[in-house]
C-alpha cells in the first residue's frame, strides 16, 4: 500500500509538472503568435515605406533631371548672349549656326509683340523666324 501512495504521489507530481509545462508552452505559443503578428505588421510597414521611397527617388531623380535641362537651356542662352557681340561699329552681331548677322536696329516689333535687339541673341527660334523671312534690319556678314 506503500507502494501505490508512493506512485500515486508520484502520478500527481507529474500530473501538475505535465499541466504546468503545458500552460508555459501555451503562453510561449501565444507570445510567438503575438511576435508573429507583429513582425507581419511590420513586414507591412517595411513594404510600403519602399514603394514610398522609391516614388520619391524617382520624382527627385526627374525634378533633377529638368533641372539640368533647363540648366542647359540657360548655358545656351548665356553663351549665345555671350556670342552676340557689338561690333566696331556698335551694332549687336548674332549668329544662328554658322552664320552671323548684324542687327540694325535696337528694337522691333514682329507678331504684334514688341522685342529688344538682345532678344535675338537668346531667342535662337525668333531669330529662325526673322532670317527665313529675310526681314531688313538683319544684315548678313
Amino acid at each position: 500500500m506503500a507502494d501505490q501512495t508512493q506512485e500515486s504521489t508520484i502520478s500527481k507530481e507529474l500530473t501538475e509538472k505535465l499541466a504546468t509545462a503545458e500552460s508555459q508552452l501555451k503562453a510561449k505559443q501565444a507570445e510567438l503568435e503575438a511576435k508573429q503578428a507583429e513582425l507581419k505588421t511590420l513586414e507591412t510597414a517595411h513594404t510600403a515605406l519602399k514603394a514610398d521611397t522609391e516614388t520619391q527617388i524617382k520624382a527627385q531623380e526627374e525634378a533633377v533631371t529638368e533641372l539640368l535641362k533647363s540648366n542647359k537651356e540657360l548655358q545656351e542662352q548665356l553663351e549665345a548672349a555671350k556670342a552676340a557681340t557689338a561690333s566696331a561699329s556698335g551694332k549687336l552681331v548674332v549668329k544662328l549656326g554658322k552664320a552671323e548677322f548684324e542687327v540694325t536696329v535696337s528694337s522691333f516689333k514682329f507678331k504684334n509683340r514688341d522685342y529688344k535687339a538682345i532678344d535675338l541673341a537668346t531667342n535662337k527660334e525668333l531669330l529662325k523666324e526673322l532670317v527665313d523671312k529675310k526681314v531688313g534690319f538683319l544684315k548678313a556678314l
